[in-house]
């Protein structure tokens, strides 16, 4: 990788002639095996099948895809909904010369999502079927890097093309025979084209790296939607076509001093794209960036770091358009998202393969994306399935997150290994009225712990415990979701923005354990786990669910003072529940 020639391009200076591309030469040597390795899984919810091996004596390959069988499952356990899930990738790895090196890779996906309509024995299925859309989705990656060594340095050319097919469909009741039920209709595709160029060079005890790329950004995007609003339900219904090119050039350098004992680093990078004139110019993106370590003692090291990013807004906000056709987001002065970050931190080297450190955060955004309508923060959306960004907006919304996180490794030692963290954070964003509010990712305390032990004859046993803090929710507008066309569209409680992360779901917390054994033979290898999620059947406190009161035929009911309305009613909450699986894999 780039920072693996990053690191050797540091270790041998310039008078070393050829050190480095002699050493690249010795890595891709030893990678290339001349056994064809194979791999087949079976697993809780997926199969798969993986090769490794070689191409001539100067390229290797590597191929895997896998398949999904969760559908089968959830169907068998009476879901109301029904996932599949299909990939796959592969990559080409050759060395042309003693210099130049050729890797071609490439990824796909294809993910399709139905409903189980006879899963409707219970009130909370029956509420994801009237609410959940039909949402399958297909991606792709595929691209070329070209790396040539030199004396104290390399070149990198990467190209590469990226694709994403995203749709969703709902029907009123899910039924699909009268169009007059159709509540969304929305199908994108975005394409993206990119080539970057980037030489690194040591000399001496400097680093120094630069470089340049370009995108070319296509999007496509056809919606109808009967949406909910703080003023009622409207209907969007359009369609948009965008073509615009994405830039960037980047710099940096970096040296050790102190006889290695510190090393300092100071980069910038500027963005651009020609979307709009207010993010076309790289100045007005400009991202300086600086990072300095020291190490106060052989086993103990502290780092600050200083940096700037910019990020453009997702593409459904910048490709979204208004019953005019016109681009209206670009005329409300949508920006390049602006974050400011600050970390600092120390890290001491243990004994027997251990390590600790502790590390605080502080993170400021600016010019992030506001949905007009409904008065929120783009930030605060985006942790349920749905199409986001698909509305009006503006740069108005700010926010901050800052925060400290112990984290301790063991690596194996002795037939023990282990991983635990625990980061203590806030995350606040502004609302309607600019004032900064707990966002929704405001978990306040967050902890893992992960560890296992190897034993003989190919056991090993291993534990995962997760704690999350209660995350912030928005309580529903009863007045607003009781309205029957805003129910009969949305088939869910409306949240009610004024009182944005006002309540708060439970901590959650999670054990889960697993068993693995393995048998080798000769040339090829077996092995089995068992894993128990959840093992003691932890139920967390969420967001009550508010749904409408069914009658005895299941139709909504009516409110009898008001023929507008239904009648709503908050659904009980799913037990927790162990989840047993097990897993097989095969290599030969």
């Amino acid at each position: 990788t780039l920072q693996q020639v990053d690191l050797l391009t540091g270790a041998f200076p310039a008078s070393r002639g050829n050190a480095l591309s002699s050493v690249m030469e010795l890595q891709l040597k030893e990678g290339n095996d001349l056994r064809l390795v194979r791999r087949a899984t079976v697993g809780a919810s997926d199969a798969g099948l993986s090769l490794d091996g070689p191409l001539g004596d100067r390229a290797r390959l590597t191929l895997s895809a896998r398949r999904s069988y969760l559908q089968f499952i959830f169907s068998a356990l009476g879901l109301p909904f029904l996932p599949e899930y299909n990939d796959a990738q592969f990559r080409v790895r050759a060395r042309l010369s003693n210099r130049d090196e050729i890797t071609v890779l490439g990824i796909g996906a294809i993910d399709r999502f139905k409903l189980n309509l006879d899963a409707n024995d219970t009130e909370f299925k029956r509420y994801l079927l009237d609410q959940l859309p039909v949402t399958p989705q297909w991606n792709f990656t595929t691209g070329a890097t070209w790396k040539h060594f030199g004396p104290a340095g390399a070149r990198t050319l990467v190209v590469s093309h990226s694709r994403l097919d995203n749709r969703a469909t709902k029907y009123l009741l899910n039924d699909d025979r009268d169009p007059a039920n159709l509540l969304l209709d929305y199908r994108s595709q975005e394409n993206q084209t990119s080539a970057r160029l980037e030489w690194l060079r040591g000399s001496g005890p400097w680093r120094f790296s630069w470089g340049a790329g370009a995108d070319l950004i296509e999007y496509e995007n056809h919606t109808f939607q009967k949406r909910a609003t703080p003023g009622g339900l409207i209907v969007v219904d359009f369609d948009s076509r965008l073509t615009f090119p994405r830039y960037a050039a980047h710099a940096q350098t970096s040296r050790q001093f102190a006889r290695e004992r510190g090393e300092l680093s100071l980069g910038v990078r500027a963005d651009g794209a020609s979307w709009a004139p207010q993010t076309a110019n790289p100045l007005e993106q400009l991202s300086p960036r600086a990072a300095v370590s020291w190490r106060l003692a052989p086993e103990l090291r502290a780092s600050v770091s200083v940096a700037r990013y910019h990020q453009l807004p997702p593409t459904t906000v910048l490709g979204y358009r208004d019953s005019l056709g016109a681009l209206v987001n670009r005329y409300h002065d949508v920006r390049w998202i602006r974050a400011d970050h600050v970390v600092g931190g120390l890290e001491r080297t243990l004994p027997n393969n251990a390590r600790v450190s502790l590390e605080g955060f502080l993170k400021r955004y600016t010019r992030y994306p506001f949905l007009i309508e409904d008065g929120v923060s783009l930030a605060n959306l985006g942790a349920d399935f749905g199409v986001i960004g698909n509305a009006p907006a503006n740069s108005q919304s700010r926010g901050r997150s800052y925060g400290l996180e112990f984290l301790a490794q063991q690596r194996l030692y002795a037939g023990w290994y282990g991983i635990g963290s625990y980061t203590w954070l806030r995350s606040e964003f502004s609302d309607a009225e600019d004032r900064l509010v707990p966002s929704s990712w405001d978990n306040r305390h967050v902890v893992s712990f992960t560890a296992g032990r190897r034993f003989g004859r190919g056991w090993e046993i291993g534990a995962r415990w997760r704690f999350l803090g209660g995350a912030p929710y928005t309580p529903d507008d009863l007045e607003i979701t009781s309205r029957r066309e805003v129910w009969d569209a949305t088939g869910r409680g409306q949240p009610d923005w004024a009182r944005l992360n006002t309540n708060r779901n439970g901590a959650f917390h999670q054990l889960d354990l697993r068993v693995d054994k393995r048998w080798a033979f000769a040339g090829s290898a077996f092995e089995a786990y068992v894993d128990v999620q959840n093992v003691y059947a932890f139920a967390a406190r969420l967001a009550p669910i508010t749904s409408v009161v069914r009658d005895a035929t299941g139709d909504a009911a009516v409110d009898p003072n008001d023929a507008t309305r239904y009648l709503l009613k908050t659904l009980p909450t799913d037990p927790g529940t162990p989840f047993p699986t097990i897993g097989l894999r095969l290599t030969f």
